[in-house]
């Protein structure tokens, strides 16, 4: 007999129907086991959920972490970049520090007020310089602004000195007229003389002083070897001096005689 015939008889023959119902104590034992089946793969399951939720957490958390580091080196590196600039080679250099910058603008402001403080002092200065000689030219203009009227008086003067001189003294007494006419003149140079000195102004003849070209002006000189060189021999016209400025140098004529004489100091 060939096998194909061996499976066709087997096909033929009915096959039992198992029943779970017909054995009590087979189905009870199929439904435990079938609920112990279940309760482990829910535990199972729960087991695997908790355990991924765990790991999630701990991932979760270790990101987080690994965030906060990367932000705290972030800013770091940014506050390191902030403190250091380069300059023109290439070269990194650190920033001043806050206290350095605050430092350094106490200093700037110092050195500003001091600045300040020497310009207030200089403008000071210039303004009481201003003010000082203003107030010395109100006075000078006080005291000399008399000069140009003072001026135009001196020739009047003048011909009063030379009326006196005219008069021959030896005729006075003698000639009451004359003598009236000279005391007349006298006491007209008189009063001129006083009106001028109410202002300052004072007359001055150097007849037989030493030449001065700050006072005197020298018209000739008179050769005399007895006369020392330089003095005084005659004066045409009077000077006169405003206070200590002089209005007008004395018109005189000097001696030209011997030299001055200078000590000799015997050699030691």
């Amino acid at each position: 007999m060939s096998a194909r015939s061996v499976s066709r008889l087997i096909s033929l023959i009915p096959k039992p129907k198992f029943n779970p119902s017909s054995f009590p104590s087979l189905s009870s034992s199929s439904s435990s086991s079938s609920k112990l089946l279940t309760q482990k793969r829910f535990f199972s399951t729960e087991a695997k959920n908790n355990t991924h939720s765990h790991e999630h957490t701990h991932e979760h958390h270790h990101k987080t972490e690994q965030h906060t580091q990367q932000k705290t080196a972030n800013a770091k590196e940014n506050e390191n970049n902030n403190n250091t600039t380069t300059n023109g080679n290439g070269n990194a250099e650190q920033k001043p520090s806050p206290l350095e910058e605050a430092h350094a603008k106490i200093t700037k402001l110092q050195s500003d007020l001091d600045a300040f403080k020497d310009q207030h002092m200089r403008v000071l200065a210039e303004m009481e310089n201003t003010r000082r000689i203003a107030k010395k030219d109100v006075a000078d203009a006080k005291v000399f602004g008399i000069q140009s009227f003072a001026k135009s008086l001196f020739e009047i003067g003048d011909n009063l000195s030379l009326a006196l001189d005219a008069v021959p003294k030896d005729q006075l007494e003698s000639n009451v007229a004359l003598k009236l006419l000279y005391e007349g003149v006298q006491m007209t140079e008189k009063g001129y003389l006083k009106a001028l000195s109410e202002h300052g102004v004072t007359r001055y003849s150097p007849l037989g002083e030493k030449f001065n070209p700050y006072h005197h002006q020298a018209l000739y000189e008179i050769v005399d070897s007895t006369k020392e060189t330089g003095t005084v021999a005659n004066v045409m016209k009077d000077g006169y001096l405003l206070k200590d400025r002089v209005l007008r140098p004395a018109s005189v004529g000097v001696y030209k005689g011997n030299p001055p004489q200078k000590s000799q100091t015997p050699p030691s």
